[in-house]
């Protein structure tokens, strides 16, 4: 596919570094070599510059590039934190239950995508809502291993004539994650598994899915998507941190829509979609200050 530039560029860039920067860590790698704790900057200010592949929407038989530089900011206090995850750590941290913000979103989708050829385009989503985190195992040092149930309200973001704002349902999911910095750490590097259930309300299905009766046609019917299971996900995430201040990173998730709410809506085009994305990461700016990340990561 052509490298395009998105129709609302901070949009996507938001959404992208959401569904980007929570697989791969922004964090470097300033520790030493053994099994001790991570120590790592109290903060960071640098640059995600990535490149990823992603489908319109999950169920589009289309997909488009992006590329472009998003910055971010890593932070590792005692009661605020922000980083690969969002704000986190807010509400209550304990030795196995950890609550926290989760944040996704989806980018724009023009009104050239074939499958919904002379309807509105999409606005790009972004999500909001809180998360419980339970570490069953434990917290180790450096491993992790957790169930994360969210739940998260969506809204529309629509940048073209100002700034608008619609809300669009409520999505949730239910993921197990599998960290590891440990097994490659005198490499530099780490890597994570992930696999995801998800679903969507009636109204948050139905900003993808539905198809007013205005817009139907002999080939594409019209459609009322219901609220419930809206599919599932196998992610892989590696980084290398190739200093303290540069990193690389590569991310790929594979997702299922099989027997979801919405699988007979003629937008699903085929059940599987698969994302790749790739980032370079840059630390100019960092704190001289370092602090222990098993409470962080």
């Amino acid at each position: 596919m052509p490298i395009r530039p998105p129709r609302f560029r901070l949009a996507a860039a938001l959404c992208l570094a959401v569904a980007l920067g929570a697989p791969v860590t922004a964090s470097g790698s300033d520790s030493q070599s053994g099994s001790g704790p991570i120590m790592e900057p109290l903060w960071e200010l640098g640059l995600f510059n990535f490149v990823a592949d992603l489908p319109h929407y999950p169920g589009s038989d289309e997909s488009r590039v992006y590329a472009f530089p998003t910055p971010f900011l890593t932070y590792r206090g005692k009661y605020l934190r922000a980083g690969r995850e969002g704000v986190r750590g807010i509400f209550y941290q304990g030795p196995q239950i950890e609550t926290s913000i989760s944040l996704s979103g989806n980018p724009p989708v023009d009104e050239d995508n074939e499958a919904r050829a002379g309807m509105p385009g999409l606005d790009a989503i972004g999500e909001l809502g809180p998360s419980i985190k339970w570490y069953f195992l434990g917290r180790d040092p450096v491993d992790r291993v957790y169930l994360q149930a969210a739940a998260r309200a969506a809204a529309a973001i629509d940048f073209a004539s100002g700034l608008q704002v619609r809300y669009q349902g409520v999505a949730g999911s239910l993921n197990a994650v599998y960290y590891n910095r440990s097994s490659l750490r005198d490499q530099r590097i780490k890597f994570q598994f992930g696999l995801g259930l998800h679903a969507g309300d009636r109204v948050y299905n139905g900003y993808f899915y539905d198809v007013a009766p205005a817009y139907a046609t002999a080939t594409r019917p019209a459609y009322h998507a219901a609220g419930g299971y809206s599919g599932a996900s196998l992610s892989f995430s590696i980084q290398y941190d190739m200093t303290p201040r540069v990193s690389f990173g590569f991310y790929s998730r594979w997702d299922n829509l099989s027997g979801t709410a919405f699988a007979d809506s003629p937008l699903v085009k085929q059940e599987n979609n698969f994302v790749v994305g790739a980032v370079l990461i840059l630390r100019p700016l960092r704190s001289a200050t370092l602090v222990s990340s098993e409470a962080f990561d």
